[in-house]
């Protein structure tokens, strides 16, 4: 538990769209941008809960999620997974769930990770116990880094078949923002790497490429081309 002040969800979302519009105002009546385009963006429907640390640390993270949709948007809830008793306890579910995978061992991961928590690696592998119970849309994210955790891809694709998420997708690390001072530009692995790795994945599997995006260096694996997809 924390026992820190923290915003209510409310006052959280209603910060969020108020700074998206200001990001944008300066749009408005614009010569090349379309009125649709901006009414679009001014109401925003989608929402990303991730980037800035664990989300799952927020304490009241299910009554944000409840807030978002309340207000029909849909979510997008990223988390490492080292919070699986948080995300057990969920009564409102996000839209879409994303575990990122950043290592297929615990060796591999206590390397890349160096995690504070001596037992980090024990919940991540609870919360992929816990995945095939969560009714939502999931997907096994592997952010790859050569040299780090671009091994042993038969280990990476067991978990994503235990987890039975619908999506797995590799994707190469990006040196952008405060990532680049953990890591450099020249470690960031080519698209080219990618597709070789995501292939090894799905050797001798019923796994297929569905998609792939070059300049995001990132493939998206699935069982099937779902049908729901087609509509995102």
């Amino acid at each position: 538990t924390m026992d820190c002040q923290v915003d209510d969800p409310e006052t959280i979302v209603d910060s969020m769209i108020y700074h998206q519009r200001k990001l944008i105002a300066g749009y408005k009546n614009h010569a090349k941008v379309p009125m649709e385009k901006y009414d679009e963006a001014f109401n925003p429907k989608h929402a990303a809960i991730s980037l800035s640390g664990e989300p799952t640390f927020y304490p009241r993270i299910g009554e944000l999620i409840e807030e978002f949709h309340s207000r029909k948007m849909t979510t997008f809830l990223v988390t490492n997974g080292t919070n699986p008793e948080i995300l057990e306890k969920l009564d409102t579910l996000p839209s879409q769930l994303y575990l990122t995978m950043i290592a297929p061992t615990k060796e591999s991961f206590e390397k890349t990770a160096r995690p504070s928590d001596k037992d980090a690696w024990e919940k991540i592998l609870q919360t992929i116990d816990l995945l095939p119970s969560l009714k939502t849309r999931k997907v096994m994210r592997l952010t790859l880094v050569p040299g780090y955790n671009m091994i042993e891809p038969e280990k990476f694709k067991e978990w994503f078949e235990k987890s039975e998420a619908h999506f797995l997708e590799p994707k190469g690390f990006m040196s952008v923002g405060d990532a680049r001072k953990r890591l450099s530009y020249e470690i960031m692995p080519r698209y080219e790497k990618i597709r070789e790795f995501s292939e090894k994945i799905i050797k001798d599997s019923n796994l297929k490429i569905i998609d792939e995006k070059e300049d995001s260096a990132v493939t998206l694996i699935a069982k099937e081309d779902y049908s729901f997809r087609k509509r995102l």
